[in-house]
C-alpha cells in the first residue's frame, strides 16, 4: 500500500477515534475531551473547582475513611491535601462523607448526576464499588506520575530516578492510596490463581440503564489482586477513564491488573476505555484483560518489569468497527520475558478472537489498530528453556487476529534488545524473516483463511498490515524472527522508512527467508538492505576538491593566507559515502565533522576522509594535510556597536574612534572586524587591563557618568606584526526626569497615574501632618512647590512634612530636572484628606479633670482658654451651659475669684459637636491690677483685613505697623479678613508656616512679624505686621573702641538683636557660635520663637535649653541647618546641629544674605546673585582682596553679595578671610550698617 494510503488509513482512525467519544460527558459540572485527556480541573485551585462558597451546587464532595463521627461530636473543620495544598474548611456533613457509597447517596439527594468525588490523601484498606456515574479524584489529580524517559536511541539505560511504590507501603506521601491484603491472604482466596477474580480494589458495577462515565484520576492501586475491574452485567454501555495513576499488583500469579470481561446479557454492555499517563509495575500476568470492548485508548503509558504479557483483548462480541489505539507508550523489562501458562509471552500481546469479516456490517467497516511512538525495551534473555534453546513465542509485540478486514499501522516505534547474541546459541542474527508459526519483534498471525469475495477484491478478505518509520536496535535470533506472518497468504504488508542499527547480517539469503513459502501479496518498499551492503567500490571513488594531491591513502592541500575554511567535494558509487573526521598529526580519527567543509584556520591541520560501504562495516581511509601560508595583515576594517547600544554620536579618523553612548549604557558592547586571520585584542589605556572577547563581542564597563574611557585596539597578523588603534568612549549625562515612586508613611495609601505624570497620596482623616518621600531618577534634581501660591516645600534628608494638611485635594508640581540641566519634566503631587467627624474633648491648658468638669487654678487675673480635641477640630467657649452665650475672645480677663465657662469641640466637617464641659477657674490674683496682662487695643481695618492694636493704615498699605509700649512683653493680636476676604497668617517671610490668627504673643526681641495672605476670587492681598515693642538695656561690660558706635547705634535700634549674656555683657570680642547665630537670625526675621516651642527637633544632638526655640524656628524657616554623621562606609547615621561650635564668616554671611535677599528683593541670595551676577562680580573684584580666591563656591552668592552692598569689608591686610570665624562685633557691624 502506497504511503498516501497509510496517511489516509492514520487521519481516518483519528476521526474514529473523536467521533466514538464526542457524546461521552453529559454531566453540566465539567468539560471532559477524551481525545487530549484533558479535564478543566487539571490546572484550577480547589476553591475554583469547588466554586468558593457554593460548593454543593457543584457536584463537589470529599471522602475520607476516619471522617465517621458520634452525634454532637463533629469537627469545626476538617483538613486534606489536593493537588499540591492543604485545605483546610468548614465541616459539612453534606459534603464530608466516609465513603463512596455515601457519596451517591448525597448526589441522588442534591440531583447530581455526575458527582465529583475527592479521595483525600491517605491509605484505603477497603475495596470500592462504582455503580452509576462518577468522577473519582485522588489527591494527585491531573499530575502525570511517570518521568520521561530518555532517548532509546542514545540512551539504553532504564531511568534510575523513575519512582518505583513498594507494595504495602503504609505511607501515603501526600497520595490516594488503595492497599489490599498480602499475598498469602491472595492465593487462599482464590486458590492458587483461581481467575475468578473476586477481590478487586475498584469494582465497575454499572446498575442502571443508560450512559455511564467513570473517570479515575490521580490514584495509587496497590494489591494482589485486580486493582479495578468491570463486572457489568446490566446497565448498558459505559465509557471508563483511566488516568494518571501508579498500579502494582505485586506479581500476582495469573492474575490481571485491569479486568474489562463482562459483556451482559444480550450483548448490552458495550465499553469504550481510555487510559492516559498511567505507571504499572508489579504486573506477572496480562496488565489488562479486556473482552467486549468497543473501542480502547491507551496514551501515555509506562510500563516497566513486568515479566509476561501486558496488554490482551479477546472481543467475541459484535462491535463494528472496533478500533485500538496505543500511542506515547514505554515498555521496559531488565528481568527478560517469562512464559505464560498457555505457552506464550509478550512484552504487548493484542489478540482479537472475534471474526472481524462478519463483524463488517453493511458499510464494510474494518476493525482499526493504531501502534504509535512507542518504545519497547528488552535488557534480558529472551526466557531460555532448561535446554538450553530459546522459546520461540516470544515476541515484543504480537497482534493476533481471528479473521480479514483488519488494518493495522505500526509506525514510529523504537524497538531495542540489549541482550547480547551468545555465540553458539543460536543461528546468526537477522533483522526480516518470514516464518510459519514464528514470533519476533512484531507478529502478525492470522488463522482463517480469507477467500476472494464475487468481485475478486480482497475488501473484506485482507488484511493490511503497515510498518513505517519504526527503528530497531540490537540483536535478534533467526529462530526469533523480525517479522512473522503466519497462515495468511492475503496479507498486504507495507514497509517504508524503517531504520536498523547494530541488527544487520546482510549475507544473501538471509534477507527473505520462511520455512514456508515467500507470500506474492508482501510489497517490499524498504531499500536500506541489499545484497551488496558491504562492498566497497574503491575503483570509483575521486577527490573533486581542485588543489588536492593524491598519492595511494595521503593527501595534501596547500591554501592561500586567508583561506580558514574550505569546503571538501567527493564522487563514489552510490551504495557507498565518505565521511570526514578530525585528526591529528598521527591521523588518529577524532570527532566526525556534519558536512564536508573543514576549518583550516590553524597553520596546518589534518583530517582522515573515511570511504564507507552502505552498512558502515567495510571502510577505507585517506589521510589529508592542509597547509595554509603565513598571514601578515593587520588592518582592522571597523568596529560596530551592537543593536543594543543607544550611541548619540560617532567620529572616526583613520586610526581613532570615538563614540558617545546614551546615559542608559551602562556598558559598551561592540564586534571588531579585522584582516582575516588577525587577533584584536582590546586594553585599557590607563591599566592595560584587557578585555575578553565573549560570543563574538567586546563588553566595556561605563560606571562613571560623563566620563571619557580610552582604550587601545592592538590588531595581530600571524607573524606577531601588530597596529595599534584608540577607542574613545564617553557615556553622557543622564536625561531622565521622572518621580520614580513615592514613600509615605502606612497610615497613607499611594496611588501612581504614570500617564498623566501624577502622583496621588491619600491620607487619613486625622493625617493632619504628611511625610513623605520622592525616589527620582538617578542624579537628577527636584523642587516641590505649592501649585496655588508657588511656594517651595523643602525637604530635611530628603523627607518632606505637610503639616496642617486640609481636607480635601492640595496639589502640589515636582519639578523634576535631569542631569544634563536640560531635560525637565512637570509631576503633579495630589495630596488628599478627608474630613475628620472626631470631635474628642482632649483637654483644656492648665487645667486638670474633675468629676467630669475641668478646674484651672492660677495666681493671674488672665486665663487664656485654650481646648485640646481631635485632630482638625476647632473649639468653641460658652458663658452658660445651655450654649447660647459664644464668647468670642477665649483670653479671659477675670472679674472674679471664681468664673465658670462651658467648652464644646466642633469637628472638622462642622457637622459633629461634643457635649458642653464645664471649666471653673480659680484665681487667688488682685483682681484690680488687670492692667498687668496682655496690652489691648482696638481693631482697626482698611475694608480688606483687621488688625487689634494696629496704627492707621490705608487699603493701599503693605505693612501694618503695631507700636506697643516700651518693654511690654505680651500683646493680644486678632486678625479678622473683611468684606468676603479669606486670610490665612504666616510666621515666615516665605509663608509656609501657617499659625493662629487670633493668640497671644509673648514677644521676644524689639520686633515680631507676622505675614496675613488675603484672597477672595483671584484677587489676593498681601500684608506684613510688623509689632515694635522696644528692648532698651545696657551692657555691663567694656565695648571694644573700634566697634563701639556700631554696637550701641544697633542697640539704640530697640530691636534686640544683641542682648548680651545672662549678666548682661556684650562679650564683643567672643567669636559667634551657631547657637547665638540661630538667634540672631530668628529675631532679625521678626519670627517669634515662642510659635516652635512645640515643633520637634530635626537633630539627634540635645539643643541648650535657653536657645533650642530658636534653633527649631531658623531650622524650620530653612536659615540654618545640620550636619550629617557618616560611618567607616560613608552610611549617614546622625544629624547634628552642634549649636556651642563658632560660625565661620562664610557660614554666618551665607545665612545672613539669605535673610537681607527675602526682606529686600523677595527671593533667596542664590537667585539674587544670579540675577546680577555681572554687577556684583565687577563690584566684589573692584576691592581687591588678597584672599578672593579662598571662598568657597557654595559661599560665593553670599560673599560677593555682602561686599557689593557695602556690609562687609576686609581687614587692614586686605584680606575677607573667608574661612575665619567671626566675632560679635563685627557681626554688629555688619547688622548696624544694614538696618542703620
Amino acid at each position: 500500500m502506497a504511503k498516501k494510503s497509510t496517511r489516509l488509513l492514520s487521519i481516518l482512525l483519528a476521526i474514529l477515534m473523536v467521533v466514538s467519544m464526542t457524546s461521552v460527558m453529559a454531566t453540566a459540572q465539567y468539560e471532559f475531551n477524551p481525545d487530549t485527556q484533558s479535564n478543566n480541573y487539571y490546572s484550577i485551585s480547589y476553591d475554583t473547582l469547588v466554586g468558593g462558597n457554593n460548593q454543593t451546587s457543584r457536584g463537589v464532595y470529599v471522602v475520607n475513611e476516619a471522617w465517621v463521627f458520634e452525634e454532637g461530636k463533629e469537627p469545626a473543620t476538617v483538613s486534606f491535601y489536593f493537588r499540591g495544598e492543604t485545605v483546610t474548611e468548614t465541616y459539612n456533613p453534606a459534603r464530608h462523607l466516609a465513603s463512596v457509597a455515601a457519596v451517591y447517596i448525597q448526589a441522588a439527594a442534591d440531583g447530581i448526576k455526575q458527582p465529583t468525588c475527592i479521595l483525600t490523601a491517605g491509605t484505603y484498606s477497603k475495596p470500592i464499588s462504582l455503580t452509576n456515574n462518577i468522577t473519582l479524584l485522588g489527591a494527585n489529580a491531573g499530575i502525570n506520575p511517570n518521568i520521561p524517559d530518555p532517548d532509546p536511541t542514545v540512551e539504553w539505560e532504564l531511568n534510575p530516578e523513575r519512582y518505583l511504590p513498594e507494595l504495602g507501603d503504609a505511607d501515603s506521601k501526600n497520595e490516594t492510596r488503595f492497599w489490599l491484603p498480602g499475598e498469602e491472604d491472595f492465593n487462599a482466596s482464590y486458590g492458587g490463581g483461581n481467575s475468578s477474580m473476586n477481590t478487586k480494589l475498584i469494582t465497575i458495577e454499572a446498575t442502571k440503564s443508560g450512559a455511564k462515565n467513570y473517570i479515575i484520576d490521580g490514584l495509587v492501586l496497590q494489591g494482589y489482586g485486580a486493582v479495578i475491574a468491570d463486572t457489568s452485567a446490566s446497565g448498558g454501555a459505559h465509557n471508563v477513564y483511566v488516568q494518571n495513576c501508579v498500579m502494582n499488583n505485586g506479581y500476582s500469579y495469573d492474575c490481571e491488573m485491569l479486568r474489562f470481561w463482562n459483556r451482559g446479557a444480550g450483548n448490552t454492555c458495550e465499553k469504550k476505555l481510555y487510559f492516559s499517563n498511567c505507571y504499572i509495575t508489579g504486573q506477572k500476568n496480562l496488565c489488562l484483560y479486556s473482552g467486549h470492548a468497543s473501542a480502547i485508548r491507551m496514551k501515555g503509558f509506562s510500563y516497566q518489569n513486568c515479566p509476561a504479557g501486558a496488554f490482551y483483548n479477546a472481543n467475541t462480541l459484535q462491535w463494528q468497527g472496533f478500533s485500538f489505539e496505543l500511542v506515547d507508550s514505554h515498555f521496559w523489562n531488565e528481568d527478560g520475558f517469562e512464559m505464560r501458562s498457555n505457552g506464550y509471552g509478550q512484552m504487548f500481546m493484542l489478540q482479537h478472537t472475534a471474526n472481524s469479516q462478519a463483524m463488517a456490517g453493511t458499510n464494510n467497516e474494518p476493525f482499526r489498530y493504531n501502534i504509535s511512538n512507542n518504545t519497547f525495551y528488552n535488557a534480558d534473555s529472551m526466557s531460555k528453556k532448561a535446554n538450553g534453546t530459546y522459546e520461540k513465542n516470544v515476541a515484543f509485540l504480537e497482534i493476533s487476529m481471528a479473521g480479514t478486514n483488519e488494518d493495522v499501522i505500526i509506525a514510529d516505534n523504537t524497538f531495542i534488545n540489549t541482550y547480547p547474541v551468545a555465540a553458539g546459541t543460536a543461528e546468526n542474527p537477522i533483522v526480516i524473516r518470514y516464518l510459519t508459526d514464528a514470533n519476533g519483534i512484531i507478529t502478525h498471525a492470522g488463522t482463517a483463511d480469507p477467500k476472494k469475495n464475487a468481485d475478486g477484491d480482497y475488501a473484506l478478505n485482507s488484511n493490511n498490515l503497515h510498518i513505517t518509520g519504526n527503528t530497531f536496535v540490537g540483536a535478534f535470533y533467526q529462530n526469533v524472527p523480525s517479522i512473522g506472518v503466519n497462515n495468511h497468504p492475503d496479507t498486504l504488508v507495507e514497509m517504508e522508512g524503517n531504520l536498523y542499527l547494530d541488527s544487520v547480517d546482510a549475507t544473501a539469503g538471509n534477507m527473505i527467508a520462511g520455512t514456508d513459502k515467500v507470500y506474492d501479496k508482501w510489497v517490499w518498499m524498504d531499500t536500506q538492505l541489499t545484497e551488496k551492503s558491504s562492498t566497497l567500490f574503491v575503483n570509483e571513488f575521486q577527490v573533486l576538491t581542485a588543489g588536492i594531491s593524491v598519492s595511494n591513502q595521503d593527501m595534501t592541500m596547500n591554501l592561500e593566507p586567508t583561506v580558514y575554511s574550505q569546503e571538501l567535494s567527493f564522487n563514489c558509487n552510490d551504495k557507498n559515502s565518505v565521511a570526514i573526521y578530525q585528526s591529528n598529526e598521527n591521523f588518529e580519527k577524532g570527532a566526525l565533522i556534519e558536512g564536508y567543509t573543514i576549518d583550516t584556520s590553524a597553520r596546518t591541520s589534518y583530517y582522515v576522509v573515511s570511504l564507507q560501504s552502505y552498512d558502515k562495516r567495510t571502510t577505507q581511509d585517506y589521510y589529508l594535510t592542509v597547509n595554509r601560508a603565513v598571514n601578515t595583515s593587520s588592518e582592522l576594517y571597523g568596529i560596530t556597536p551592537t543593536e543594543e547600544m543607544m550611541v548619540e554620536k560617532a567620529e572616526t579618523t583613520a586610526d581613532v574612534y570615538n563614540y558617545e553612548v546614551n546615559f542608559d549604557n551602562t556598558q559598551f558592547e561592540m564586534t571588531a572586524s579585522a584582516s582575516e586571520g588577525a587577533t584584536v585584542t582590546l586594553k585599557n589605556a590607563k591599566t592595560g587591563a584587557v578585555i575578553t572577547e565573549t560570543d563574538g563581542k567586546f563588553i566595556i564597563p561605563l560606571s562613571t557618568i560623563a566620563s571619557e574611557y580610552h582604550y587601545y585596539m592592538d590588531v595581530s597578523d600571524a607573524d606577531g606584526i601588530t597596529e595599534r588603534y584608540d577607542l574613545f568612549v564617553t557615556r553622557k549625562m543622564s536625561t531622565h526626569a521622572e518621580v520614580l515612586n513615592v514613600t509615605s508613611g502606612e497610615d497613607c495609601a499611594v496611588i501612581e497615574d504614570a500617564a498623566n505624570k501624577t502622583w496621588r497620596i491619600e491620607g487619613t482623616a486625622t493625617s493632619t501632618n504628611i511625610s513623605f518621600g520622592l525616589d527620582i531618577s538617578e542624579y537628577a534634581s527636584v523642587v516641590l512647590r505649592d501649585t496655588v501660591y508657588g511656594s517651595e516645600i523643602t525637604p530635611v534628608r530628603d523627607q518632606y512634612t505637610l503639616e496642617r494638611v486640609s481636607a480635601g485635594e492640595t496639589r502640589y508640581n515636582a519639578t523634576v530636572t535631569a542631569q544634563d540641566g536640560v531635560s525637565v519634566e512637570n509631576w503633579t503631587l495630589i495630596v488628599y484628606r478627608p474630613e475628620n467627624d472626631a470631635c474628642e474633648l482632649l483637654g483644656v491648658d492648665n487645667a486638670t479633670l474633675e468629676n467630669g468638669a475641668y478646674v484651672a487654678r492660677i495666681s493671674s487675673p488672665m486665663f487664656f482658654v485654650n481646648v485640646t480635641g481631635s485632630a482638625s477640630s476647632t473649639y468653641r467657649v460658652y458663658a452658660d451651659e445651655n450654649g447660647t452665650q459664644l464668647i468670642e475672645n477665649p483670653y479671659l480677663i477675670l472679674q472674679a475669684a471664681t468664673t465658670d465657662v462651658w467648652v464644646q469641640v466642633i469637628a472638622e466637617d462642622g457637622q459633629h459637636k461634643s457635649e458642653l464641659v464645664k471649666v471653673t477657674i480659680y484665681t487667688t490674683a488682685d483682681l484690680n491690677a488687670a492692667e498687668d496682662g496682655p496690652v489691648y487695643k482696638p481693631m482697626l481695618d482698611n475694608g480688606i483685613i483687621g488688625v487689634t492694636g494696629a496704627e492707621p493704615f490705608t487699603a493701599d498699605d503693605t505693612v501694618v505697623a503695631v507700636n506697643l509700649d516700651e518693654n511690654t512683653n505680651q500683646y493680644f493680636f486678632k486678625a479678622l479678613g473683611l468684606g468676603g476676604y479669606e486670610i490665612h497668617v504666616y510666621t515666615d517671610m516665605k509663608m509656609t508656616l501657617e499659625t493662629a490668627a487670633e493668640q497671644v504673643l509673648t514677644l521676644d526681641s524689639g520686633i515680631t512679624r507676622l505675614y496675613i495672605r488675603a484672597t477672595k476670587g483671584d484677587d489676593e492681598r498681601v500684608y506684613t505686621i510688623e509689632i515694635s515693642s522696644p528692648r532698651f538695656y545696657e551692657y555691663s561690660d567694656t565695648l571694644t573702641p573700634w566697634a563701639k558706635e556700631y554696637i550701641e547705634g544697633l542697640k539704640d535700634t530697640g530691636l534686640g538683636l544683641m542682648k548680651g549674656d545672662e549678666n548682661g555683657a556684650f562679650n564683643g570680642e567672643d567669636c559667634l557660635s551657631r547657637y547665638e547665630m540661630a538667634t540672631l537670625l530668628v529675631r532679625l526675621e521678626g519670627a517669634n520663637k515662642e510659635l516652635f516651642k512645640n515643633v520637634r527637633s530635626p537633630f539627634q544632638d540635645t539643643l541648650a535649653e535657653w536657645a533650642a526655640d530658636y534653633v527649631k524656628a531658623a531650622y524650620r524657616l530653612g536659615l540654618v541647618g545640620g550636619y550629617d554623621v557618616t560611618d567607616e562606609n560613608g552610611n549617614v547615621t546622625g544629624y547634628l546641629y552642634n549649636g556651642d561650635n563658632v560660625a565661620t564668616r562664610s557660614e554666618f554671611i551665607r545665612v545672613y544674605m539669605n535673610v537681607y535677599c527675602y526682606m529686600n528683593f523677595g527671593v533667596d541670595v542664590d537667585t539674587y546673585y544670579a540675577n546680577n551676577k555681572e554687577a556684583i562680580d565687577e563690584a566684589f573684584n573692584a576691592k581687591g582682596f588678597k584672599d578672593a580666591g579662598e571662598v568657597g563656591a557654595w559661599a560665593v552668592p553670599g560673599v560677593y553679595t555682602a561686599v557689593a552692598e557695602g556690609l562687609i569689608a576686609g581687614d587692614e591686610n586686605q584680606k575677607i578671610n573667608p574661612e575665619g570665624n567671626i566675632t560679635r562685633n563685627e557681626v554688629a557691624t555688619v547688622l548696624f550698617r544694614y538696618l542703620v
